[in-house]
């Protein structure tokens, strides 16, 4: 790495950390606002307290990004025209298209810090979270992670017409208590039930049930033959617990991209859930790419704002960073409510405004 290289990614790293830290300490601020009370009456000790919020980092973490992305390039590259720096580089024959390099480098590094973080720690950081402070909602799947579940999960796979009511144990892929519902094809009519004491699930080799019950019910849904088995393996199920109990979670957030999948290739195309996750999924994977884009938007203000003023510069990347965002949110809302396509929402704000950025740095030269 050339010593201007090397140079150049110092002066935005610094702005970069302090940014985030200020960040994260007015989320602190204001969430310690909210939850004090809930703190105290659930008798939180300090140190419960501080771990809450160290799970919540990799949360934070993933939203503000981009913005702190977007102030401390502001900032660095003012920094550097106000002290003449862009100007002695410019007349050593660097071009302007070089001095953003490494920092277009700078935001494809922190694209993919918060992609992993969102996908690896984000999920697990968010159960730790709950399980400091659970949520109503949200009792149910700590209690299944922990294998320690009482109540029994109903799962409706739609597309393939079963419902499953089935209960964890403290051994992974073992349940009891199982109950799967068949129904016929565009009706709630039963057309056959298995019922097991205990079953367990063996990754490419299936489900293996014990001390089952078979039901057969005829056209009016009435039982017509019932058929015991002590055991019975059966491999057309192609629900894993994986996908059962991802499926069961009521907070997107604690779900990681594989979980968010699975539940949407379970949910029938049309539901209001269906949206939501499908939404979620191509979130998790286009929101990292706004650093690299509010990067290239801002980078050409930063650099020129010498000539046209420092405020109108900083002022109109702010602003066209801010219709980016805006666009962005405003579209993913409508996926979210099946009112445009997931992959388009999630892109197409990425996509035109990465065009836009391109244009202002090609315009540089």
């Amino acid at each position: 790495m050339k010593l201007i290289d090397r140079y150049l990614i110092k002066s935005f790293f610094l702005p970069l950390f302090y940014c985030l830290a200020a960040f994260l300490v007015l989320f602190f601020a204001y969430d310690m606002t909210n939850n004090l009370s809930d703190f105290l009456q659930e008798e939180k000790t300090v140190s419960e307290i501080a771990t809450f919020y160290v799970m919540k980092i990799p949360e934070i973490f993933s939203i503000v990004m981009p913005f702190a992305v977007l102030l401390a390039i502001l900032y660095c590259l003012g920094n550097l025209s106000r002290t003449n720096e862009i100007i002695a580089m410019r007349a050593s024959g660097i071009a302007l298209t070089r001095i953003i390099r490494p920092y277009l480098f700078c935001a494809i590094l922190i694209t993919l810090v918060t992609f992993a973080l969102s996908e690896y720690c984000g999920p697990y950081a968010m159960r730790k979270a709950q399980e400091i402070m659970p949520k109503k909602a949200t009792t149910l799947m700590q209690s299944i992670s922990q294998g320690q579940n009482t109540s029994l999960v109903v799962f409706d796979n739609m597309k393939k017409n079963r419902t499953w009511k089935i209960k964890a144990t403290d051994e992974p892929n073992k349940f009891h208590s199982i109950s799967i519902m068949h129904f016929k094809p565009n009706s709630h009519r039963t057309t056959r039930q298995l019922e097991a004491e205990s079953a367990e699930y063996f990754p490419g080799f299936g489900w293996l049930f014990f001390n089952v019950k078979e039901i057969i019910y005829d056209s009016e849904g009435k039982p017509k033959a019932t058929t015991n088995y002590k055991k019975r393996r059966i491999t057309v199920y192609d629900e894993t617990p994986e996908i059962i109990f991802s499926h069961a979670k009521d907070d997107e957030k604690i779900m990681s991209l594989s979980e968010l999948k699975n539940a949407a290739r379970t949910v029938e195309e049309g539901m209001d859930r269906y949206y939501k996750l499908k939404a979620d999924l191509h979130r998790r994977y286009s929101m990292p790419f706004a650093c690299f884009v509010v990067v290239l938007l801002a980078a050409p203000f930063g650099i020129f704002h010498t000539r046209a003023g420092m405020m109108k510069g900083v002022l109109t990347s702010i602003v066209i960073c801010l219709a980016y965002f805006v666009m962005y949110f405003l579209l993913i809302a409508l996926a979210e409510k099946g009112n445009l396509n997931a992959i388009v929402a999630a892109w197409t704000p990425s996509v035109v405004f990465l065009c836009v950025g391109a244009f202002l740095v090609y315009r540089m030269r």
